[in-house]
């Protein structure tokens, strides 16, 4: 299965999105916005570029621009036993930043924090959660530079957490369409034996 690009449209006179999705349906996928995802229900797997994980209600990440990545529920290996994984997601565009920003010291700690999202970070940590939580829920109520400077201080406080990991191995360029097509095809073996009990050995014949 390819890569599919999603064009994120964002609502007439907002230049991010704040999202929440009751359930994770879509498939393997990439999007030039950069994505901050608080996994709020359910558990599973997370595939961002060539590395994986498993998620749990607390958990963040924050995914690049363009990088391949899927969240595959537990409900599809475990039918009814399992809760239905669900979260709230921002997305922003990188054009919402000043250009060359690596070089305005106010902005290095996000920048860096952008670059390493290129490999995908995991945040640990569940006062950080509920305070970003929070935050995002109150971006509804803002707009203009008010709502802006709501994303910079949830950027801001990710990027000095201390209770975090990549997720990809931190190579430039390290995830291509031949590093991420282990997990489409499992993707697509467990989309089609979804009803079916599936063993890690079957799993690694589909690949």
């Amino acid at each position: 299965m390819n890569v599919l690009h999603r064009k994120i449209v964002h609502d007439v006179g907002l230049s991010f999105s704040h999202m929440v999705y009751p359930r994770f349906v879509l498939p393997l996928h990439n999007h030039r916005e950069y994505e901050l995802i608080l996994f709020t229900g359910g558990t599973g797997k997370e595939f961002v570029g060539a590395g994986t994980a498993d998620y749990r209600p607390g958990d963040m990440a924050l995914i690049g621009s363009n990088i391949p990545h899927l969240h595959l529920c537990d409900v599809i290996l475990k039918g009814s036993t399992a809760a239905v994984s669900s979260g709230e997601v921002l997305q922003f565009p990188p054009d919402i930043f000043p250009s060359e920003m690596e070089l305005l010291p106010d902005y290095r700690v996000i920048y860096d924090l952008l670059q390493r999202s290129q490999y995908g970070i995991r945040f640990y940590d569940s006062h950080l959660f509920d305070s970003v939580l929070q935050r995002m829920r109150m971006l509804d109520d803002f707009s203009g530079m008010r709502r802006m400077a709501q994303l910079l201080c949830i950027l801001d406080d990710l990027a000095h957490c201390n209770h975090c990991v990549l997720l990809s191995m931190p190579h430039p360029h390290s995830w291509n369409q031949r590093s991420v097509e282990p997990v489409s095809q499992v993707y697509d073996y467990l989309f089609s034996h979804f009803q079916e009990k599936v063993t890690l050995k079957e799993l690694a014949g589909s690949t």
